[in-house]
């Protein structure tokens, strides 16, 4: 009788199982990730929310697991209220007097069809992106966006550098991997056009890529995250330059 080593069987049982896993959150429009200390969670455009392994030892067949992300960490449909809405993208003017509501993001972007206005985007990002933002929240954009550590208040030149940085990554990643309707999640925006993608320095001849050029086929599409592809890295993922 063949000996087959009962490591062997858990590990193709833990593929399996996480495949399945992968796949059930997918459909409900969330990418979910795995630590082997923090346990089982799900990507956001403010970061992996962690479920706590009291709800994933509850659970029967994820229900009570998909009740708690959405509860703790939201829609996906919704997350693309990080996002500029159609009127910037498509007409270049930016209102403050609505609320983020679906209907602002009826329409799509494919890849490779629009660069939006940076002097638009600029002024999304002052009057409404950062309109509710306090002065250690700006820092902390600050730090994520420049790779700083400081605590203190940012300067009118720190604070005029990361709208610049912003606007232009926004715009950047809007050209690169476009931005979804309302009416898909990330993960089904992100399969039916991740083939659509440009080349690499197809937006701007002044591109810099120093730390590696995320927005290939296998970049999963994140509504509003503009560097996506950094908690990739930090969690292991393979990504291709």
């Amino acid at each position: 009788m063949k000996f087959i080593p009962i490591a062997k069987d858990a590990k193709a049982l833990v593929k399996k199982m996480w495949t399945a896993t992968k796949q059930f959150f997918n459909k409900e429009g969330y990418e979910p990730v795995h630590d082997l200390y923090k346990g089982f969670g799900v990507v956001t455009p403010k970061g992996i929310v962690w479920v706590p392994q009291q709800i994933m030892d509850e659970s029967d067949q994820f229900d009570k697991t998909l009740e708690w992300i959405r509860s703790n960490a939201g829609n996906p449909r919704e997350w693309l209220y990080e996002e500029p809405d159609d009127e910037i993208i498509q007409k270049g003017t930016v209102r403050q007097d609505k609320d983020p509501l679906p209907e602002y993001y009826e329409g799509e972007v494919l890849p490779a069809q629009s660069k939006p206005n940076i002097s638009k985007l600029k002024e999304w990002i002052r009057e409404v992106k950062f309109q509710n933002m306090s002065p250690i929240d700006l820092r902390m954009e600050y730090n994520r966006t420049k790779g700083t550590t400081s605590d203190a208040a940012l300067t009118g030149r720190q604070y005029e550098a990361l709208v610049d940085s912003i606007a232009y990554k926004i715009s950047r990643k809007i050209w690169y991997v476009g931005r979804r309707s309302a009416n898909e999640t990330d993960h089904q925006f992100s399969e039916r056009t991740k083939h659509m993608r440009p080349v690499m320095g197809s937006y701007s001849p002044n591109e810099n890529w120093d730390s590696g050029f995320p927005y290939d086929e296998t970049y999963s599409y994140v509504a509003g995250d503009v560097e996506g592809y950094v908690e990739k890295l930090k969690r292991g993922d393979k990504v291709s330059w």
